[in-house]
């Protein structure tokens, strides 16, 4: 490795102009095909070398047909009481948006609707007699008549969706059901974005309702799908970072007048040390991104997926340091007399083998 920097030390002495011409084009060249970044979603974005997650596809290439996804949806209240008349309504609405969105994936049998909550008693009870509850009062008293018209395995089902504190008609939280049909054939890729887009729209619906008691929606397909969010919170830390980064290399970087030297002289160079640093690790990134996707292309890597956007974070955290390093040693030697090209070997030898 020495003997690699120690020969780019000498080719950046010798011709410096060529090798920042050379590292521009090549950064334009790769950096042009980073935009191209494909961001793998689903199963193969979050666990792309799982043997279960391979044999469950592998199962349901073998077994093509419909099968149903559960999407849940929490009703809470912290400290209060969620079997009551809005709780009802609410549970009401979340039904009401659900078969709206889903239309016909929701899948209603015979055995079961496709549409569940921890407000079956009631229902149960408000159609048997014809008359939905309206108050708390008659919401509880349902609940406990309707214990009894569901049966012992249908009152364990409906007690099973309350929340852990839950006692006689009482409960600070209660979960909503709903299973869809999902045609397991086809184009699986295709069908998981249809999938993500229903659900994604679902859960937008749900927090549009106009209700005090929480409505949090919850699955798998919402949790695998949520790359744009990762994506836009990788966004946010660019940019959070980038002004820390910013004001930390000002405050490093920046030197005393002396002698001659006067504020805007030093203040300039502290600006432009800092600038380089930047400009250098987004390049670097920029040239990282690119080679990435020549190697997807070219099926040496797998596809990016939503834990590797992590990756120029880190890039940007050790770049700075090292930035630091080398252009702090190329400082020394100029202040120890050397010439600027002697200067840069000397860092590059050195503190560039790290």
């Amino acid at each position: 490795m020495k003997a690699i920097v120690r020969a780019f030390a000498a080719a950046v002495q010798r011709a410096p102009l060529a090798i920042v011409i050379v590292t521009l084009v090549l950064a334009a060249v790769l950096g042009s095909f980073a935009g191209q970044v494909e961001i793998a979603t689903g199963n193969e974005g979050f666990a792309p070398d799982n043997a279960e997650i391979e044999a469950l596809e592998r199962i349901g290439e073998l077994f093509a047909g419909e099968q149903e996804t559960v999407f849940q949806v929490i009703v809470r209240r912290p400290e209060g009481d969620v079997i009551s008349a809005d709780g009802l309504a609410a549970v009401t609405a979340v039904e009401e948006v659900i078969r709206s969105v889903a239309g016909d994936q929701v899948a209603d049998t015979s055995q079961r609707p496709g549409v569940v909550s921890y407000m079956m008693p009631v229902l149960a009870q408000a159609q048997a007699t014809g008359t939905p509850p309206t108050d708390d009062a008659a919401v509880d008293t349902a609940f406990e008549e309707g214990l009894s018209l569901l049966g012992p395995e249908g009152e364990g089902f409906a007690s099973s969706l309350l929340g852990s504190d839950a006692s006689g008609t009482t409960s600070s939280s209660g979960l909503v059901l709903a299973f869809f049909e999902v045609e397991n054939g086809g184009d699986a890729n295709a069908a998981f974005e249809a999938q993500t887009e229903m659900e994604e729209r679902i859960a937008a619906e749900l927090e549009a309702i106009d209700t005090d008691l929480e409505i949090r929606p919850f699955s798998m397909t919402l949790l695998f799908g949520a790359v744009d969010e990762f994506t836009s919170e990788v966004g946010r830390l660019f940019a959070y970072a980038g002004v820390i980064i910013v004001v930390i290399l000002l405050f490093v970087y920046w030197l005393r007048p002396k002698g001659s030297a006067t504020f805007a002289q030093t203040g300039r160079r502290t600006f432009v040390d800092m600038l380089i640093t930047l400009v250098t690790i987004l390049l670097a990134i920029g040239m990282m991104q690119g080679g990435g996707v020549l190697l997807e292309k070219a099926g040496i890597i797998s596809a990016f997926s939503a834990p590797t956007q992590v990756v120029p974070i880190l890039m940007i955290g050790l770049g700075v340091d090292y930035a630091i390093h080398l252009i702090s040693r190329y400082r020394e030697e100029v202040g120890e007399g050397a010439s600027v090209d002697d200067a840069m070997s000397i860092s590059m030898k050195t503190s560039g083998v790290a």
